[in-house]
């Protein structure tokens, strides 16, 4: 007579639990409500610290200059793709991402978003990025401008030589125009702007590429490449928002496979330190009816979710 190990047995009931309720959705699911919850009970209480130098009650290394400012939190996105041959793919990718803001001089700053893969992967996209960096002023008043360049192109840790000053030179310049309708400023009361913290941000804006990629991996796809965008950033409440970003290409054929006729976005976002923050946010390919569907296999499970700590040095 032969005996099931206790693990042995344990191990099947998991299993077959896990076949059944998948614990890895139902994990991130969990943890994205409770976090939410707790982040937006955190946002009706009264600041406490403002920057690391309160927490440490010290101005050494420049500590509470708030020279040094960003979040850093778990990111997923489930990346759908064609391989050459055309079959579809899902990659879910699980990361930490931080982004590390150098504040300069005033409102001139030097961005950067860091990807570190919890799941590397041989099977991973060969187009994700493992970081961005943008360079600008970046003025977020009203009646202001913000201009610089930015570069969210692939990105990676294994492009450092030669690929590292083709994307360089991919990047784009960007010139936006920040306006603001708030309570105060207008006629439009409740519903729309519930209190003071309401407000609606609309930003006109244009980027330009000298040179550009292409729609496959690495290719270059020409130079001289203008694009105008206007972007709408309603606040409902406090720091709950819902946002997007209108497109316009004024050259048709340039606009490539994946790039998009609008973005948009949800979540609660508050810029101060040591606040929890949870976005969601759709980037990719998404076109009106009337465009051409280049990559219709792509939808709102494919957005971008993360939840972070916000800090400031």
């Amino acid at each position: 007579m032969s005996f099931i190990p206790i693990a042995t047995y344990y191990n099947c009931i998991c299993k077959g639990f896990e076949r059944r309720f998948p614990l890895k959705p139902l994990l991130i699911w969990f943890l994205i409500v409770v976090f939410g919850i707790t982040s937006a009970y955190a946002q009706y209480r009264p600041p406490t610290n403002e920057h690391l130098g309160d927490v440490f009650n010290s101005e050494k290394f420049l500590l509470g200059k708030g020279i040094i400012r960003g979040d850093i939190g778990y990111f997923y996105n489930n990346i759908a793709f064609e391989d050459a041959s055309g079959e579809l793919f899902n990659y879910h990718r699980h990361a930490i991402r931080t982004n590390v803001n150098f504040v300069l001089w005033r409102q001139l700053e030097w961005r950067h978003t860091f990807f570190f893969d919890l799941a590397p992967s041989p099977t991973s996209p060969p187009w994700i990025s493992n970081y961005f960096y943008q360079l600008g002023w970046y003025d977020w008043r009203p009646n202001t401008f913000s201009y610089g360049y930015e570069n969210y192109l692939p990105n990676s840790w294994e492009n450092m030589g030669e690929n590292f000053l083709t994307n360089l030179r991919r990047g784009h310049f960007f010139l936006r125009f920040n306006t603001l309708l708030s309570k105060e400023n207008t006629n439009i009361g409740k519903p729309f702007f519930w209190d003071e913290s309401s407000r609606l941000s609309i930003v006109p804006g244009a980027r330009f590429h000298f040179e550009y990629q292409g729609n496959f991996f690495n290719e270059l796809g020409g130079y001289f490449k203008p694009i105008g965008e206007v972007t709408f950033r309603y606040t409902i409440l406090k720091h709950i928002f819902v946002e997007s970003t209108l497109f316009y290409y004024p050259i048709i054929e340039q606009r490539l496979i994946w790039e998009p006729d609008f973005t948009y976005g949800f979540g609660i976002a508050n810029w101060r330190a040591f606040k929890i923050n949870l976005t969601y946010g759709n980037w990719i390919a998404n076109r009106f009816p009337w465009s051409e569907q280049t990559m219709d296999f792509y939808g709102f499970a494919n957005g971008e979710w993360y939840l972070g700590l916000t800090y400031s040095w």
